[in-house]
C-alpha cells in the first residue's frame, strides 16, 4: 500500500522485461560462470589499493570502507578465503613450533599433552603467570607435528586453527585487518577465527579495530538527530493537518481523497480530487474549508506527496 500511495502520482506502464534483456542490472549482481577459474586478489594488490582510497578518503568523506570482491570473501564462495590471503607471515612450521615454546602458558600446555598429563585445575595455576583462560578450551587442544593447534567453529564450518603466542598477535591483526583494506570489526574476527587462536579475539579486534588510526578517520561522523516531540494544540483552528489518500481509481478520474484535519478537536473533513498538485490542494483548502471556518493559525502537511 506504501508503494502504491508513493507511486500514484505517476502515470506509467508496467512492462515485462525478461533477464535476458536486462543485462544492464544483472551485469552488476551477479557473477560470471566460468568453469575452474576463480578470480584471486593478492595482498600486494590490496595494500595498493588500500592505499589509493586512503589518499581519495582524505578528500571524500563519503568514502566509508574497502571491501574486497564478493569472488574472494563471499561467505557461500567455495574457496572462502584463499589461503594467499591467510597467510600472515612468512614462518616456518619450526618458527612456529620456537614461538610457541617462547610462551611460557603455551609452552606448559604443549608438556601436558605431549605427556599425556590430564587438565590441571585452576587452583594449581593460580600462583603462577600462565593464562589460565585455556583452561576453558582445554579439551579443544591437541598437538600437530609438534604444533598447538585448536578445533574451533566459525558459524557451522570447522576450522584447524593455530594457537597464536602473545608476540604475534598484533601481527596478524596487521595483516588480516590492515593489509586487507581495514574491514569491519564482525569481518576481521571472522578472518582470524578460520586460521587463529587465543582467548579473547573479540575483545582485542574490538580495541584494536576502535583504536586504528585509518578506520577512525574513515568513519563518517553522525549528527545528532533533533530530539522527537509531540505536536501539542491547545484550541480549534490552531493547527490544521492535511494528507491525502490514494485509492483506484472511479469512474469520474477520482483516485485521491484530500483529508483536511483539525488537531485539537480531531474534526476532519475528505474531498475527492484527480491529482495532488498544489494548485488542487490550495483551492480545496481555501473555498472548502476557510471560508466556512476561517484561516487556521498553523497548517501540517503530513507525507512528502504534494507540496503547499
Amino acid at each position: 500500500q506504501r508503494w502504491i500511495a508513493a507511486l500514484s502520482n505517476y502515470n506509467f506502464d508496467i512492462k515485462y522485461r525478461s533477464g535476458k534483456k536486462n543485462a544492464d542490472a544483472d551485469g552488476l549482481s551477479r557473477l560470471r560462470e566460468e568453469e575452474d577459474q576463480h578470480d584471486v586478489v593478492f595482498p600486494d594488490v590490496l595494500k595498493a589499493i588500500s592505499f589509493a582510497a586512503q589518499v581519495v578518503s582524505d578528500n571524500c568523506p563519503l568514502v566509508e570502507s574497502l571491501a574486497l570482491s564478493d569472488t574472494v570473501l563471499s561467505a557461500g564462495s567455495p574457496l572462502e578465503v584463499p589461503e594467499q590471503l591467510l597467510q600472515t607471515s612468512a614462518l616456518s612450521d619450526r618458527d612456529w613450533r620456537k614461538a610457541q615454546r617462547q610462551d611460557p602458558t603455551l609452552e606448559y600446555i604443549i608438556k601436558c599433552l605431549q605427556t599425556g598429563a590430564s587438565k590441571p585445575v585452576p587452583q594449581i595455576l593460580a600462583s603462577t603467570t600462565y593464562n589460565r583462560r585455556y583452561l576453558k578450551d582445554w579439551d579443544k587442544l591437541y598437538l600437530c607435528g609438534d604444533i598447538l593447534y585448536r578445533r574451533g567453529t566459525v558459524g557451522s564450518q570447522e576450522f584447524q586453527q593455530l594457537v597464536v603466542p602473545l608476540s604475534y598477535r598484533d601481527e596478524i591483526f596487521k595483516a588480516l585487518h590492515s593489509d586487507l583494506g581495514h574491514q569491519g570489526r564482525d569481518r576481521t574476527v571472522s578472518l582470524i577465527k578460520q586460521r587463529f587462536f587465543w582467548p579473547g579475539i573479540d575483545s582485542f579486534v574490538k580495541e584494536n579495530v576502535s583504536q586504528c588510526d585509518r578506520c577512525i578517520r574513515r568513519k563518517t561522523k553522525t549528527d545528532k538527530s533533533a530530539e522527537l516531540v509531540n505536536i501539542v494544540s491547545t484550541m480549534p483552528m490552531e493547527i490544521v493537518c492535511l494528507d491525502y489518500l490514494s485509492l483506484e481509481r472511479s469512474k469520474g478520474g477520482f483516485e485521491n481523497v484530500l483529508v483536511i484535519t483539525d488537531h485539537f478537536s480531531r474534526y476532519a473533513q475528505a474531498f475527492p480530487t484527480k491529482n495532488q498538485t498544489a494548485k488542487t490542494t490550495a483551492r480545496i483548502l481555501f473555498d472548502q474549508f476557510i471560508v466556512h471556518y476561517g484561516f487556521p493559525a498553523r497548517i501540517h502537511r503530513s507525507g512528502s506527496n504534494f507540496r503547499i
